[in-house]
């Protein structure tokens, strides 16, 4: 594709002029598909000078003249691309701020002519532009982070970060346990809602970090990120992103309308739940359900290994306690679970499990007694084939200590 037209493509896509100027800032080729729209820089050597004005250390420029209006430069091997003006229908702080006195900026008429963009569709269509002429990709962040980011932002951060800790460390306070939040998190990750409600039970002695001086915009904020993190955990546990996002979504407008700090917590809760009780579905599902109704022997079947997950249980032994054959047993559990019922049993001592290495202190074969199995190492064999980890490793990683810190 000829370069003119790429500059015809361009204007015409983002409304507005798109130049071309030499290194040494002589105008090459000048195009804007609109024909009544007048651009204040052609008349302004100075702003057009200043504009040009691109050091080495990153190829795109953006540039705000009277707050207002913005031009990008584009600094390509061979020469120099100007686009603008546009205006953004939101505020970006940038970092090159531009005023002149040579034009009346304020003309009403001529500012409802310069094209409106949201700042995100303006930096990719740049970005565009510049992958047309450049080799060199690059990213919105890089764009962002090179022409917004205050230079004494970083400095602020780390001032703030002091300031609070010695603040905390003098009130002798912490943050709430990171370990109960791997809990929490794993839970609805697992589709676990008995494990979700003990988590969210816990008593510890750290507090919420301080996300806004307000205290109903504090827990605005703190249900945003409750829920964002939640929404995550289920989409690990099998929950479709899109699902995930728009419940994330719907519970968030819904805490933004609340003004009761009671009403947002309730709604923090009841949101991890239903992204729980959506995973365990899932998991249920996958496990091949295909009837509309539940057998009964099938439930009785599950409600015997729920009750007694602490004996060693046999097919033949359901069977007998339900008065059935174990073959017929086994093949109506399959058809109706999609596992074998000796998967489903030891599905359900692994989960157990998992809640004894979490809240109690038994060792681990005397989880592995209780549960029934051979002896320790058998349980430990059968807890890395379904869960990954080794119990040790299950443990440090999720134990509840009642005193314990972050």
């Amino acid at each position: 594709m000829k370069e003119s037209t790429l500059m015809q493509y361009v204007s015409y896509h983002l409304h507005t002029y798109v130049k071309k100027y030499t290194k040494e800032n002589i105008l090459v080729t000048s195009v804007c598909m609109r024909s009544s729209f007048w651009d204040p820089s052609e008349t302004d050597t100075a702003l057009q000078k200043e504009l040009l004005d691109i050091g080495d250390d990153f190829p795109i420029q953006l540039t705000a003249v009277h707050e207002d209006f913005l031009y990008a430069t584009l600094n390509l091997s061979d020469a120099l691309l100007l686009i603008g003006p546009i205006r953004l229908d939101s505020p970006l702080n940038l970092k090159r701020q531009l005023d002149t006195t040579a034009i009346d900026f304020s003309n009403a008429h001529w500012q409802d002519t310069v094209y409106t963009f949201p700042y995100w569709k303006f930096c990719r269509e740049i970005l565009f532009v510049y992958h047309l002429f450049a080799d060199r990709l690059l990213t919105e962040g890089e764009l962002l982070s090179h022409n917004c980011v205050d230079k004494e932002f970083e400095h602020l951060v780390h001032k703030n970060l002091s300031s609070i800790l010695f603040s905390r460390q003098e009130e002798s306070e912490t943050h709430n346990s990171y370990q109960q939040e791997l809990r929490e998190q794993s839970s609805i990750e697992n589709g676990d809602l008995e494990t979700l409600e003990r988590s969210l039970e816990e008593d510890y002695a750290g507090t919420f970090g301080t996300l806004s001086k307000n205290k109903l915009r504090q827990y605005k904020n703190l249900g945003i990120v409750v829920i964002t993190l939640a929404s995550r955990s289920a989409i690990r546990g099998g929950l479709n992103p899109e699902i995930s996002f728009s419940l994330s979504d719907t519970f968030i407008q819904k805490i933004e309308e609340m003004n009761d700090v009671g009403a947002i917590i309730h709604i923090i809760r009841d949101a991890e739940r239903e992204y729980t009780q959506m995973v365990h579905e899932i998991r249920r599902r996958q496990t091949g359900v295909r009837h509309a109704y539940d057998n009964p022997h099938v439930e009785q079947c599950k409600k015997y290994i729920f009750s007694h997950l602490h004996d060693r249980i046999t097919v033949q032994g359901l069977a007998e306690e339900l008065g059935l054959h174990a073959n017929y047993l086994s093949e109506l559990f399959k058809s109706h679970e999609g596992i074998t019922l000796s998967e489903y049993i030891m599905r359900e001592k692994i989960t157990r499990a998992k809640n004894l290495l979490i809240y109690s202190q038994y060792s681990y074969i005397e989880i592995a007694t209780y549960l029934g199995f051979s002896s320790q190492s058998h349980l430990g064999k059968q807890f890395k084939k379904y869960t990954g980890h080794t119990l040790k490793h299950f443990r440090d990683k999720y134990e509840w200590k009642e005193t314990e810190s972050p």
